[in-house]
């Protein structure tokens, strides 16, 4: 039946941008459906036609869901969008996530002293930023030994002014308003979902039947995206950092002192962060992350930890409604993580029903 919609693949092809030669390779070699590409990520094909022209323009998660089409790691849909044809930087308009305006060449770090100061500043300088500051800057040399490099002499000084607390968190002053609404939470369970799914396409058994997958498959998933857990004195806690690439790896450092579950828990987020971009090659993940950002990384680990075949015999077999499964996960959720409070808790229950119930996963 002819219709007056215009055919995606012949508005892609011709498209200047690598982005859209990206799809345009996956199409043309059978590996993407354009049209059900510009229906994942709730386009029409002139509007997918626009943000491949103008790829700054794409939100994080659409990325990740671009991402999981074309069966690609997200930092090469990411660096798709900050590339011109010409290979030079995009002077279109200013990206609308944080990771991309710090992949502009303006915000690129011009040493590698600058970009450690940058990764140490993007910790809160609490008393247990300072902790976890310190064991950073300890997780550094440590990787550039193993990579048999040298830390700049810059590095020594940085310690000494972390120790004095004359580094500012990047953060200080800031006055986070955390407001969501349905469609937010739907955006943020669709990067979610990619997310998941890309690292299924790994063969890691992530939220699968079998789930939660091991401790073994785990290491190997965080191996293939070039992640490298470092333990540190940090405490009983689930909670996690993981810089920019440096010496080709994520550097996830979480704590030596927590229990098995709380590593499992502080594991699976730092995963979370990589796979949606939530870190980038020259953007630091802030400590304590952003809410939204906090949220997906919750909801990724839970999906594994509580995984669908439970959410369904508490469903099932236990009778309860979809209020009671949710107030299950939040329970079990406050005993993995163990340092969650009952808010967080609460919340990372009813978004994990929100995605099984909305993505089946």
């Amino acid at each position: 039946m002819a219709t007056d919609e215009p055919d995606v693949l012949d508005e892609v092809d011709g498209v200047g941008s690598p982005l859209a030669a990206l799809v345009d390779a996956a199409a043309e070699a059978g590996a993407v459906d354009p049209r059900a590409l510009a229906e994942r990520l709730g386009l029409s094909a002139a509007a997918l036609e626009r943000v491949l022209e103008t790829p700054a323009e794409l939100t994080r998660e659409q990325r990740a869901t671009i991402a999981a089409a074309l069966g690609v790691e997200l930092a090469v849909v990411r660096a798709a969008c900050t590339a011109s044809p010409g290979g030079r930087a995009s002077r279109g308009p200013v990206p609308n996530d944080a990771t991309a305006v710090a992949d502009l060449p303006e915000a690129k770090p011009r040493t590698f002293a600058e970009l450690l100061t940058r990764t140490i500043a993007a910790v809160a300088d609490d008393p247990f930023g300072r902790r976890l500051r310190l064991s950073l800057l300890a997780t550094v040399h440590t990787a550039a030994a193993e990579a048999g490099r040298i830390v700049p002499p810059e590095s020594h000084d940085l310690r000494k002014r972390v120790m004095r607390g004359a580094v500012p968190w990047v953060g200080a002053g800031s006055v986070i308003v955390d407001e969501h609404d349905a469609v937010d939470d739907r955006v943020l369970l669709d990067g979610v979902a990619a997310a998941i799914r890309t690292a299924q396409r790994l063969g890691s058994g992530y939220d699968d039947l079998f789930a939660p997958m091991h401790d073994d498959a785990l290491d190997t998933v965080l191996r293939h995206v070039t992640a490298s857990p470092r333990p540190a004195a940090l405490g009983a806690t689930s909670a996690c950092a993981v810089t920019p690439p440096l010496f080709g790896r994520y550097l996830v450092v979480c704590s030596a002192d927590g229990t098995p579950d709380q590593r499992r828990v502080a594991l699976r987020r730092a995963l979370a962060h990589v796979l949606c971009g939530h870190v980038g090659e020259y953007t630091p993940l802030p400590f304590p992350a952003p809410p939204a950002v906090a949220r997906a990384a919750d909801v990724f680990a839970l999906a594994d930890l509580v995984p669908f075949w439970q959410l369904h015999d508490w469903r099932r077999k236990g009778r309860l409604g979809w209020g009671g499964v949710a107030a299950e996960t939040a329970r079990m959720a406050r005993g993995l993580a163990g340092d969650w409070e009952e808010e967080r808790a609460v919340e990372g229950g009813r978004l994990r029903v929100r995605l099984y119930r909305e993505d089946g996963l």
